[in-house]
């Protein structure tokens, strides 16, 4: 296994981040970042299945030809961002959005089309060079052949945003309630979802009862322990997801967005961001334990006063725990044009060492690192013609290189 996936953390874009995308950049005069929303739909058939705290859900079959056919391209939809990445080596690695599937076997060097469509691509989770999924809006898909052939899996009732994997066969999730800054017709911040549980790849999955309600985000670092942010906190469980204990109340004095990410074999890290926005900075936070137990914030900007290093931006991007005393944390800075993109490599003492984002990419969505001197980053342009991009670093963000664009 490659240093990527011994630290086990979870690469998914926050949900949170594309409406404080388009609250930056409409703030400072650029156009909001083309992204999908809204409550996506499943397909037909369903079964019943039951939670390991006896709570049910909805499990929600793959159409019936996906069990014997690969999905087909098509013409990918309109929409040009890049949200989500994932390497499991230093070599292969796999980079979704709308309407695309990427993939590299060489480190970025080429990046090839693996699926295309009408389908908006959020998240990526792999576990080896093989087995993978991609959570879209409207289904979540499986390979177990690097992305050679992709097939559709189960969905639960509501919806997953988010996926995490330990196992070809044992993953959790996140089902509904979309986290998001408040609109007039949405829900707040501190809104969540259901955390559910699969054992067979993702062909079905089940609430877990036990669990806090308002999940927000989770990892796992092997099949028995793993963390959750939920309701402004973060939970730890020892076996599994059967039962989970409070280890850090968040400070804030109002809801916060949150993910989790996880480096074994006990160290977690946890952006939390709020709805707010002013004066161009909204408020956000990276917290880290090395033991899953003792939190402290690293970096923050404005956010209630905490005392840590300065956050790499004015606005949250994206994290990628390295270990469980190094992680890449990225932010932007709408109001300053050109934008400058950050970056902090940051300990888990709270010391960071500082670059800026250079080429084109000025906001970055998620990023994958296998160590602290390698990196992925993929995001948009700040301007409102902006497109997708990835980029590069081999000296810990030092320098960078443009690897692709989306065309």
């Amino acid at each position: 296994m490659g240093p990527a996936k011994a630290s086990r953390r979870a690469r998914a874009v926050p949900a949170f981040i594309a409406p404080l995308l388009a609250l930056a950049l409409a703030a400072c005069g650029s156009g909001a970042v083309k992204t999908s929303s809204g409550t996506s739909t499943t397909a037909s058939g369903t079964t019943g299945t039951t939670g390991s705290g006896g709570s049910s859900t909805t499990t929600t079959s793959p159409p019936a030809s996906s069990t014997a056919s690969c999905i087909s391209s098509a013409a990918p939809s309109a929409g040009s961002s890049l949200t989500g990445v994932e390497f499991v080596s230093a070599g292969a690695g796999w980079a979704v959005g709308p309407g695309r599937i990427l993939a590299t076997a060489n480190g970025g060097a080429t990046w090839q089309m693996q699926l295309s469509g009408s389908q908006h691509f959020g998240s990526v989770d792999f576990v080896s060079a093989s087995d993978g999924w991609v959570v879209s809006k409207t289904h979540l898909l499986v390979t177990t052949d690097g992305g050679a052939c992709w097939k559709y899996a189960g969905e639960p009732q509501a919806p997953l945003r988010s996926v995490h994997f330990v196992s070809p066969s044992v993953g959790w999730g996140v089902s509904g309630g979309p986290v998001e800054v408040p609109t007039p017709s949405g829900p707040g911040v501190g809104s969540g979802g259901t955390l559910v549980k699969t054992t067979n790849g993702g062909a079905s999955w089940s609430a877990v009862g036990t669990a806090p309600s308002g999940a927000q985000g989770v990892c796992f670092v092997n099949s028995t322990r793993g963390w959750l942010t939920a309701q402004d906190a973060v939970y730890s469980s020892q076996d599994g997801g059967a039962s989970w204990q409070r280890v850090y109340a968040i400070p804030t004095r109002g809801p916060v967005a949150t993910s989790v990410q996880c480096a074994a074999p006990s160290g977690v890290w946890v952006l939390a961001a709020s709805g707010e926005a002013a004066a161009g900075t909204s408020p956000w936070a990276v917290f880290s334990s090395q033991d899953g137990t003792s939190f402290h914030p690293v970096v923050s900007v404005m956010f209630y006063n905490l005392k840590s290093a300065l956050a790499p931006g004015s606005y949250p991007g994206a994290i990628s725990a390295i270990s469980p005393s190094e992680a890449a944390i990225l932010g932007f800075t709408p109001a300053i044009n050109p934008n400058p993109g950050g970056l902090s490599m940051a300990s888990s003492s709270g010391a960071t060492a500082r670059t800026a984002l250079t080429g084109p990419l000025a906001i970055p969505s998620a990023a994958s690192f296998v160590s602290n001197s390698q990196g992925w980053v993929v995001g948009v342009g700040q301007s409102k013609a902006s497109t997708g991009y990835i980029e590069h670093t081999a000296d810990g963000g030092a320098s960078w290189s443009l690897q692709y664009t989306v065309p």
